[in-house]
């Protein structure tokens, strides 16, 4: 079973126009389900034999790995399994990338190049093989830039027009305006185009003059986008809004605006918050943050975040295709740099270190960083001194004195990375580098 209920949809496999047949909701969920097992069939594959597998090669899942991220309430999808593994093998559909950077557009391929049921031992498992096209994608990420989809979100909402505009808008979940305030906007479309992307149906051509027939947009608009907008607002992570430009009384070009959704103040701490609150700023999702949490120190992110808002915001920054990936990349290097050691996921510290326990008054529910922070929060000011200037010496090394950080030192505003670091070296100093190894009967790092 598959856990990670994220997806790395290639981009060129966003936007689905259909020529025969008719996907519904569930079928473009399901082959998204299928898109997800695909991935990590292949990566396992890739491993074991040091290779891809063929455009021939059959993956196979349960019905239950398939089905489980898009079942809702009392469904019983397995019923209909077959029918719709039927209707993605049978369907052929234009393929088209939201933009025209987003790497190769297809065009008039199947869905499935094979699809078949079986039963084994009383289970019910699914065999497919995806098109050469598609094949090729999802093992070649640097050529095929994707978009991170989260299928539980998707799962959500009710209508193919919903999910087909959810997929478009999470591609510029991190296309943001300059000078905004985390506001993003989708690739500006004309209505055709936004009528043949966002509805299941083929577009009917005229027998005698060969000219499309499509619905107005506004009925378009008022029976199945307006309703899908309120789906995804009340439904998703994402807020999205509809920007028409008129020429008159004429729609002419048709763009979302994206916003991520404000993060609740739950009972969380000030420090954590503001780590979400940074992370929403830059794109990366409080479910992202809090599972980083799992493996890597507090620090790190807050650093590795820094550098992530230098690189997006330099004159030369162009469009992130994986930010979350991107995001990862800097986040193990700062790790590396910092000597941050992962811890196993789930884990909360022990300290059997009655001295630092007892100082504190805190108990092992506590981080060995909340510890070392609340003791060094505790010293006076002058003594603070030092380790700033300790932090901002070893933060200009690595790069990451911005004008913020050095004004913020020279003031003594003590917060953020610069805080973060200064911890750490007052912790170093006192403790030892132990107080943040990961010790099997001793200590376990969370941050």
């Amino acid at each position: 079973m598959n856990y990670d209920q994220t997806l790395r949809k290639p981009n060129a496999a966003l936007v689905m126009f259909p020529k025969t047949g008719k996907l519904t909701s569930i079928e473009r969920k399901l082959f998204n389900s299928i898109l997800l097992s695909s991935i990590s069939q292949l990566l396992e594959y890739r491993e074991k034999n040091g290779r891809n597998p063929d455009h021939q090669h059959l993956y196979c899942a349960s019905a239950s790995e398939l089905l489980d991220p898009i079942e809702r309430g009392k469904s019983n999808l397995k019923s209909s399994l077959r029918k719709n593994m039927l209707s993605l093998r049978r369907a052929e559909v234009n393929w088209e990338a939201p933009d025209k950077k987003s790497g190769i557009i297809w065009e008039n391929m199947s869905v499935l190049s094979h699809a078949s049921i079986e039963l084994r031992n009383g289970r019910l498992f699914a065999l497919w093989a995806l098109p050469p096209g598609i094949n090729e994608a999802i093992s070649d990420i640097k050529a095929f830039p994707f978009t991170r989809l989260d299928l539980t979100q998707i799962g959500l909402l009710n209508t193919y027009t919903a999910v087909a505009l959810y997929e478009i808008c999470a591609r510029y979940r991190n296309n943001f305006m300059k000078g905004g305030d985390g506001i993003c906007l989708t690739t500006v479309n004309n209505p055709d185009w936004w009528i043949d992307a966002l509805t299941n149906n083929s577009v009917r051509i005229d027998a005698i003059t060969g000219i499309h027939i499509r619905r107005e947009w506004r009925k378009v608009k008022s029976e199945l986008v307006l309703p899908a907008i309120n789906d995804i607002n009340e439904q998703t992570d994402l807020s999205i809004e509809l920007l028409e430009r008129k020429k008159g009384r004429t729609v002419e070009l048709i763009q979302f605006s994206v916003r991520q959704k404000r993060i609740e103040n739950k009972n969380i701490s000030n420090d954590l918050l503001d780590l979400y609150k940074f992370g929403e700023k830059l794109g990366i999702r409080t479910n992202k943050i809090d599972s980083l949490l799992m493996a890597y120190a507090h620090y790190d992110i807050n650093i590795a975040l820094s550098r992530f808002e230098i690189q997006i915001n330099k004159d030369n920054a162009v469009l992130i295709d994986n930010v979350n990936a991107y995001f990862e990349a800097i986040l193990k290097q700062v790790a590396f740099d910092m000597r941050s050691i992962p811890n196993e996921p789930g884990k909360q510290m022990i300290d059997n270190d009655s001295v630092l326990v007892d100082a504190i008054g805190q108990g092992a529910n506590s981080t060995n960083y909340d510890l070392v922070k609340i003791e060094f929060l505790a010293l006076p000011d002058n003594e603070k001194l030092k380790y700033s200037e300790l932090a901002l010496t070893d933060l200009r090394q690595r790069g990451l004195d911005t004008p913020t950080i050095i004004l913020h030192a020279s003031e003594h505003v003590w917060k953020g990375i610069l805080l973060c670091r200064m911890i750490e070296i007052f912790g170093d100093s006192k403790y030892g580098s132990e107080w943040k190894m990961f010790e099997q009967n001793k200590i376990n790092v969370i941050f």
